[in-house]
């Protein structure tokens, strides 16, 4: 049995996991790319908006339209 890749690195303020970025996933890049300055400046909301976008948007998931 194969583990499966993690789907989520690094802890946020409130100490929950970060979604990791997909590789090759152009929306994924660009939210990862706002996401780690923002942490750095102390802008939690761009964090936990660039962390809901890798997480909610689809990776080739069966049965979303």
């Amino acid at each position: 049995m194969e583990a499966s890749p993690p789907t989520t690195a690094g802890a946020g303020a409130d100490g929950e996991l970060d979604p990791v970025p997909v590789p090759g996933c152009d929306v994924c890049a660009s939210a990862h790319g706002d996401r780690e300055p923002a942490r750095t400046d102390g802008r939690t909301l761009t964090v936990r908006s660039c962390s809901g976008v890798i997480e909610g948007h689809p990776h080739g998931q069966e049965g979303r339209t």
